[in-house]
């Protein structure tokens, strides 16, 4: 049988939990939810910028009476931080978009999808950083990477088929890192710089994507 006190204790922290989420501003929802629901989001930030977020996040956990303050205190720096994840976002697109080209007639479903993507990203790049529009890019994605890891390459090899060597090029895996690849391409992961400073697609060492093709550079 619960007791009186575990059963207020629970009462108030669900009310706590109905006014952290309930008594937000319209203006501040997107922001809001930026920050209390990373998953997403924080996928294309750098490591530095992650922590950044964090600390806000943690803000407002200790702050759930005065959210609507933090949150418009905290507009600046989700501006700087939108930049960022619209730049890797539009990277990741690129990526898509190289395999697409590649699979175009397999679902011309998915043309207009992709022209639609590109042409927010020109006209409307905010709305691609709320939940809902990446949301859409990650399903896009998936389902490109589905249909091009289901396509019949008799024809054509994919990209980074080429033997994993110095001078050749390389696809980017699930789980690779700049040291890592550097580490079996090279055998000394310290090289992973080369590999960083021949592919200007890169935007940041840390921030590197499956299906990316990286030039191999000799030693």
């Amino acid at each position: 049988m619960i007791s009186k006190r575990i059963f207020l204790s629970l009462v108030l922290a669900s009310l706590g939990s109905y006014a952290f989420s309930a008594d937000i501003e319209p203006g501040y929802q997107d922001i809001y939810d930026k920050i209390a629901n990373p998953d997403m989001y924080e996928r294309y930030l750098p490591r530095s910028k992650a922590i950044q977020l964090q600390a806000i996040r943690q803000t407002l956990q200790d702050n759930k009476y005065d959210i609507n303050h933090i949150l418009q205190a905290s507009k600046p720096m989700i501006d700087e931080l939108d930049a960022i994840v619209l730049r890797n976002l539009a990277d990741r697109l690129d990526v898509a978009g190289m395999k697409y080209e590649r699979i175009r007639n397999s679902s011309p479903a998915l043309q207009a999808e992709y022209a639609g993507f590109i042409q927010k990203k020109e006209t409307a790049p905010e709305y691609l950083v709320t939940k809902a529009g990446m949301e859409d890019i990650e399903a896009f994605i998936n389902r490109v990477d589905e249909l091009y890891a289901q396509a019949n390459w008799q024809d054509v090899p994919p990209p980074g088929s080429q033997p994993n060597e110095a001078g050749t090029v390389y696809l980017v895996k699930t789980g690779d890192f700049l040291r890592k690849i550097a580490q079996n391409i090279y055998g000394d992961e310290r090289r992973w710089s080369l590999i960083y400073r021949a592919n200007p697609q890169i935007k940041h060492p840390d921030l590197i994507y499956p299906g990316m093709e990286f030039r191999i550079p000799s030693q």
